[in-house]
């Protein structure tokens, strides 16, 4: 990885951090053939805030908000999918989520609009953010379970992940809310791509989306 690629990568996944010397250290370890998975989440008190390095056997995760940064090596995919779940505060329905259901229908909107509409929606009552939704997306159906979710949110997550290419290293982000209702994922589009999709989702479908990015590099 030459210096221009490790700050890209650095930017990219660690806004706040790329000039500390933990980072340093885990772009090292960093190359071609590696993918790269920051992972933050919050829920209920839990915390969690690490970058996961993968190799074609072998997957490091970094623990970023330690004293010192720390890490542990797995490589059994077992050792991994239980790994995910314990990054997401554990749960017996992402243990038991084996079955494949047909994906619920996802909203589109602006990404720009979204944020406008999230900065506001501290002061909205429910039924004036899901009016704002609707009208940006023209969905009917998602724009209210939207909007009670980012009202009584109760739940967190934010994906930075980074994959070698042909032309070099390609990004994603995406980013989780929920409640005890359900939940969304939310991926954005990169740059200057003003385009967002909600999906609805669970905690269990978030933590299997993760696990088989990590085992297989599915996309999310």
């Amino acid at each position: 990885m030459n210096e221009k690629e490790r700050l890209i990568l650095a930017r990219f996944l660690f806004p706040e951090l790329t000039r500390s010397v933990d980072i340093e250290k885990l772009l090292n370890k960093a190359d071609a053939g590696a993918r790269l998975c920051r992972l933050k989440y919050a829920e209920a008190g839990f915390t969690r805030d690490v970058c996961l390095l993968i190799h074609k056997e072998t997957t490091w995760i970094f623990c970023l908000r330690a004293p010192e940064l720390s890490s542990w090596e797995l490589s059994e995919p077992e050792e991994v999918r239980e790994a995910c779940i314990l990054l997401l505060n554990g749960c017996d329905e992402c243990e038991s989520d084996t079955q494949t259901v047909p994906p619920a229908p996802a909203m589109l909107l602006s990404r720009t609009r979204f944020e406008q509409i999230k900065e506001e929606s501290a002061a909205l009552p429910v039924h004036i953010l899901s009016d704002l939704l609707e009208e940006t997306s023209g969905d009917v159906m998602n724009a209210p379970r939207l909007a009670r979710i980012m009202k009584r949110c109760t739940s967190e997550g934010e994906l930075r992940l980074c994959m070698h290419g042909s032309s070099g290293w390609n990004t994603q982000y995406a980013s989780y809310i929920g409640d005890p209702s359900g939940a969304f994922m939310l991926r954005i589009g990169s740059g200057t791509e003003d385009w967002m999709i909600a999906a609805p989702t669970t905690k269990a479908e978030f933590c299997n989306a993760i696990t088989q990015w990590v085992l297989k590099a599915a996309p999310i």
